[in-house]
Formats: structure tokens, C-alpha cells, sequence
């Protein structure tokens, strides 16, 4: 009885199933459907209730605008296809919902992402919603015009009149610092640009730009105290003479202080490549000797693992008879590098620590007398090597240390100099 209840529930559910799939469609389906509509409704919305809205002159639109406010405009295409796509998705999650929920899932998202991609369209060319846009333009200010439209948006569909665009914009950069002036500026005069080449029709000589020297209270409150290398620092100096925010007078010492700071750091560079180049032949030693020590070293362990049985072999941490083998023909080819007078390279020296490291992994080789024994002379070679390097080079390090602060306090003598006549100028 019970073997035939349960063959009973299987038939049960196998019938189920294909009803269960035919309902997620059906209602995937009506939700589809519904999605569709919905890009229909908003269609009609941007499309025909707008058009109550009052559109300001035409002689106020440069650019090109479509015509009537129910004309099919790409972003009303695009917003009409996303719908569209999105009651699709729908339909597709309703679909995978009882066979593959994670495809579902992401229908789901898909559709979502749809929604919310074509709610945020702006369609510019609707002269409705154009005037409705430009209504409202004077009552944000410029960043938040430029988050939501952009500069080029901004621009070339005027959402700004001139004099509005003149005061929005002088209202932003009173809150900007004079650095964040200039790179406005930069941005808005960029934009302009842009804007000319892409309609003829723009105006560019009706919409006026503020100089940055406008701000120059802005540049002397954040200038107040500093020294003329911290402000070369901050500021770039072509901007400071471009948009006449200092003096002839302040600009020449700044020009001087920028020629100071430019030799003091072109000697400090000198000095460390002169003592690198006399250094190099110690180095160059120093990188021999040590491969010599811990090739030899390495030698000494191939060969104990050689003459080992394979029983003490084996316990070898992570032994691989490849491994071992490419190494060690890599420790003979460097042998016989060092003994033909040829300098070690990077990659030797680290060809050579692999194999060390990967030979001192193993606890039986440091175990044998003949490998410790190795090792105790490698380490004494390597110190003495390090010993005879700083002998040779200590000296010389001394010696352009000792320059280095000399010039250092030649560059400082020389701005202090100049960060007197600069402030004298400013307070004059």
C-alpha cells in the first residue's frame, strides 16, 4: 500500500509540474503585458501631459528640437525599449522561477535595472519638458545642474540664460577653493568649446566666464603664511602669471624661488647618482661574493641528497625528483658562470635563493654534519662580505651626506631670502 501511495505522489507531482510551469507563465505573461503598458503609460506622460506646459520662445532654442511634444524623440524610442525589455525579463523570471531560480533572480534584476535606467532618461528634445527644465534651472545651483545635465547638456540646450548662467556659476565658485576656481574654469571654457563645435547656432560670446582673478582675496586668505616653495606647491605657477593673481614683483620672486627649488632637488639627484656609479664596482663584488658563498653552500646539500638513500630522501618536505633536478642544473650552470669571471645577474641571485630556501626546507639535510658545516661558512663568508662593502662604501656615503646637507642649506638660506622680500612685497 505504501509502494503504491508513493507511485501515486510521484504521478501526482510529474502531472504538477507542467501545470505549475504553464501558471508561471500565464502570470509572467499578465506581468509582461502589464510592464508593456506601463511604457505606454509613461510614453503618453512624457509624450502628451507634458505638453500643457507652457515652452518658453523659440527664439530662446539654439539647438535642434524635435517639433511637437508626442514626436518619437531617441530617448522616448529608448525608454519605449526598455519597458519593453523589462516586461520580457519579467516574463523570463516567471518562466525559470520553479526550474532555475538563480536565472530568475537574475530576470529579475535585469528588469529592475530597466526600470530604474528609464526612469532616470531625460528626453531634452521635447520642447515641454525642455521649458519645464529650464524653469526650474536658476532655483539649483551649478553642481547640482552638473550632476544631473552636465556640462554639455547644460550648455548646449540653455537651460541657463546667460545672466543666470553668470551669477549660478559665480555663486558656486564663491564656495570653491582657488585651486577648484581654476580647474572650473578650465571645465567650463572645455565645455564651450565643445558646445561651438557641436551647434553653430550656440552663442558662445553671450555666455561669460568669470577670470579666476576675480578670486584672488580667495588665493591671498589660503596663501597667508605660507613660504613661496609651499605655495609652488599647491599652485601652479602658470596659472598664478596667466590670470595676473600676484604682483610682477611677487611673480618674479616666485620665479626665482621655483629655479631655487629646481637646482636644490637637480643637485640632490647628482649627488645620489654619483654615488651610485661609485659605488656600482663594490656592488657588483659584493653581489659575486655572496652567490659564490651560497652557491657553494647548495652544492654541498645537492650533493648529500645525492649520495642519500631514497628512504632518507623521501622525507624531504615537498621533494620532487623534477624539481630537484632543474635546480640543481641551475646551480651547476651558475658555477660554472662564476668560474668563467662573468657577473651574477638579479635572476641568478634569485635562481640561487630558491634553491637555498627549498634545501633548508628539509630537515634531515640540515641535519647532516657536512650541510651544517656549509651553512656556518656560508653564513661567516656573508658577513665578511657585508663588512668589506661598508668599508668601502661607508666613506663615500659620509662624503655625499655631507654635501647633500650643504646644498640643503644653501637652498635654505636662498628661500629664506627670497620668502623675506616676497612677504615685504605683500605687506607693502
Amino acid at each position: 500500500m505504501q509502494m503504491a501511495s508513493s507511485l501515486f505522489d510521484s504521478e501526482q507531482n510529474v502531472k504538477a509540474e507542467p501545470a505549475l510551469k504553464v501558471k508561471n507563465l500565464r502570470v509572467g505573461s499578465k506581468l509582461g503585458v502589464i510592464f508593456c503598458l506601463r511604457g505606454a503609460y509613461y510614453f503618453e506622460i512624457f509624450g502628451g501631459h507634458m505638453s500643457s506646459i507652457t515652452p518658453v520662445s523659440s527664439q530662446a532654442i539654439s539647438p535642434p528640437v524635435t517639433g511637437g511634444s508626442r514626436a518619437w524623440t531617441d530617448v522616448k524610442i529608448k525608454r519605449i525599449c526598455l519597458y519593453i525589455f523589462a516586461g520580457l525579463a519579467v516574463i523570463g523570471a516567471a518562466v525559470c522561477a520553479g526550474v532555475a531560480p538563480i536565472a530568475s533572480l537574475a530576470f529579475v534584476l535585469g528588469s529592475g535595472a530597466s526600470l530604474w535606467y528609464a526612469r532616470t532618461l531625460i528626453d531634452y528634445q521635447n520642447p515641454s519638458i525642455l521649458a519645464a527644465l529650464r524653469r526650474a534651472a536658476p532655483s539649483f545651483s551649478l553642481s547640482e545642474l552638473l550632476k544631473k545635465h552636465g556640462w554639455d547638456n547644460l550648455l548646449y540646450y540653455q537651460l541657463l540664460e546667460p545672466i543666470a548662467f553668470e551669477s549660478t556659476y559665480r555663486s558656486h565658485a564663491d564656495l570653491l577653493s582657488f585651486n577648484e576656481i581654476v580647474s572650473l574654469f578650465y571645465d567650463a571654457q572645455s565645455a564651450i568649446g565643445r558646445t561651438r563645435s557641436r551647434s553653430a547656432a550656440f552663442r558662445s560670446a553671450d555666455y561669460f566666464i568669470p577670470c579666476p582673478g576675480e578670486w584672488k582675496g580667495q588665493f591671498n586668505r589660503e596663501t597667508r603664511g605660507m613660504g613661496c616653495a609651499e605655495i609652488l606647491d599647491r599652485y601652479p605657477l602658470k596659472d598664478l602669471k596667466a590670470f595676473e593673481i600676484v604682483s610682477k614683483r611677487e611673480l618674479g620672486l616666485l620665479e626665482k624661488a621655483a629655479s631655487a627649488v629646481r637646482a636644490f632637488r637637480e643637485g640632490k639627484r647628482d649627488l645620489e647618482q654619483r654615488f651610485f656609479h661609485e659605488t656600482s664596482q663594490a656592488r657588483s663584488d659584493r653581489n659575486r661574493s655572496n652567490g659564490i658563498a651560497r652557491l657553494q653552500c647548495c652544492l654541498v646539500g645537492c650533493q648529500e641528497i645525492e649520495r642519500a638513500p631514497e628512504k632518507e630522501v623521501h622525507w624531504i618536505k615537498d621533494f620532487s625528483k623534477e624539481r630537484y633536478k632543474t635546480l640543481s642544473s641551475r646551480c651547476m650552470t651558475l658555477n660554472r658562470i662564476i668560474d668563467q669571471g662573468h657577473a651574477l645577474e638579479n635572476s641568478d641571485l634569485q635562481a640561487i635563493e630558491s634553491l637555498e630556501n627549498w634545501l633548508e626546507s628539509s630537515r634531515w639535510l640540515c641535519n647532516r654534519p657536512a650541510y651544517r658545516t656549509s651553512q656556518n661558512l656560508r653564513n661567516t663568508a656573508l658577513r665578511a662580505v657585508k663588512e668589506q662593502f661598508d668599508r668601502h662604501t661607508k666613506p663615500k656615503r659620509k662624503e655625499i651626506d655631507a654635501l647633500q646637507l650643504e646644498n640643503r642649506e644653501h637652498y635654505e638660506i636662498k628661500m629664506a631670502e627670497i620668502d623675506n622680500d616676497f612677504t615685504g612685497c605683500r605687506d607693502g
